[in-house]
Order: structure tokens, then sequence, then C-alpha cells
């Protein structure tokens, strides 16, 4: 949140966020269709990513995704093949439960994230589009 924030103030950070994080990852750890990976280097988790197994509404022909929730990797540790890792991972869980697409959601004033889906193999198919009010 806080690497987003400099680029759009939409992703401030609430004053209580990393506590009520804490408690939505937890929560995500308990559900058969989720997925927390962490990457641990000298103890410290250097990078994280969430994820779940979803639906499309019933009015599509293949409603199964698999949804990449959250990906992210310490600054310190990105450029060493630690995302790259996380995704394979993500990837294998989702293939070992029969999901053949994935999706996630890139902030597009994240030109680091956006390179990386698409190194992944990633590409644009829909935009989100917001405006404040």
């Amino acid at each position: 949140m806080d690497f987003h924030r400099q680029r759009d103030a939409h992703y401030t950070r609430a004053a209580d966020g990393a506590a009520r994080f804490r408690e939505f990852l937890t929560s995500q750890m308990a559900l058969p269709n989720a997925c927390v990976l962490v990457a641990v280097y000298r103890n410290l988790i250097v990078g994280y990513c969430l994820a779940m197994v979803a639906q499309l509404p019933p009015v599509f022909a293949h409603r199964i995704y698999g949804d990449i929730y959250d990906l992210a990797v310490t600054a310190s540790h990105r450029r060493r093949g630690v995302g790259e890792k996380l995704f394979a991972a993500a990837q294998a869980w989702f293939k070992a439960r029969g999901v053949r697409r994935m999706e996630t959601r890139v902030a597009t004033t994240n030109e680091i994230s956006t390179a990386f889906w698409r190194k992944m193999g990633f590409r644009s198919y829909a935009a989100l589009v917001c405006k404040q009010l």
C-alpha cells in the first residue's frame, strides 16, 4: 500500500491498516479456496502472494478462475526472482485445482508491477476506471 500510495493517494493506508491486513490474511489462510505463500530470506519475510480460486457469474461458460489478489516483494529483494517463484507456486497451486485461467488487478501507475505481469505472460483484457467524487 505504501509503495502504491507514492503513485496514487487512493492507496493511503488506514491508521490500523497493518493490523487489519494481518487479520484479513489470517482469515484467508483458513479458507479452502485461498492460498497464502510467503518468501523468506534469513528469517525475514521478503515477499508474499495471496491467491484464490474464484467464480464468475453463471452467464459465463468458463466460470472458475485463479485470482492473484496480491503479490508483493520488498524493495530490497526485487529483481532477484522472488516474485517469479511466488508466481510459479501460485500457478502450480491453481493447476492442481484444475484452474485454467488466472487474473490479477494491476495499478497502472505502478510501472514495476505492470512490467512484471507482462513478463509473466499476462495481457490486458479490461480496464478498471474510477473517478474521485
